[in-house]
């Protein structure tokens, strides 16, 4: 879980110098519990926006998502602040 989070925040967050998508935001859904991939959305500027009651079965029981959102305006002001980590990936 840990890489595939991590390969769909790299590809979900902004790169460093082109602007957000059109549509002005980004978001990602989180298992409620999921402290490690809520930190890394949490670095990337992410906010939590709210707690999705109920949203998603799985394994025959309903379970709750943390929802997180990177707003365009909040991006532009991050601009300058980030720098993505580069890392090797075999």
């Amino acid at each position: 879980m840990r890489a595939r989070a991590s390969r769909q925040t790299r590809s979900a967050s902004p790169a460093p110098s082109p602007s957000p998508p059109r549509g002005g935001s980004l978001w990602a859904q989180v298992f409620v519990g999921n402290h490690a991939t809520r930190r890394v959305l949490e670095k990337n500027g992410y906010d939590l926006d709210g707690t999705l009651r109920g949203a998603i079965l799985k394994g025959g029981e309903w379970r709750d998502l943390w929802f997180f959102t990177l707003l365009r305006a909040e991006w532009d002001l991050r601009r300058e602040w980030y720098r993505p980590r580069r890392e090797q990936v075999q």
